[in-house]
């Protein structure tokens, strides 16, 4: 268990309550910001299009195609 928060510059940790956010997953550490729409696809590092993932689903599926997420966080992602 954590006693404190760890410190990030993003406030989408805070948002998303410093946990994964992958369905049946709670996760605390390592992790990630993902892009819901990658950059790469023209998606924007706005807090709507970034969703915090724990590093096994960030790297494991969701890069690797396993999973997919859409929509805009942190209310209306699929």
């Amino acid at each position: 268990t954590w006693t404190a928060q760890p410190a990030h510059e993003n406030p989408v940790f805070e948002r998303d309550r410093y946990r994964c956010q992958v369905p049946g997953c709670s996760r605390r550490a390592p992790l990630h910001a993902h892009h819901v729409r990658f950059r790469s696809y023209g998606g924007s590092d706005d807090a709507w299009n970034l969703t915090v993932v724990c590093d096994d689903h960030h790297l494991d599926f969701l890069h690797r195609g396993r999973i997919r997420v859409a929509g805009r966080a942190p209310d209306s992602l699929v």
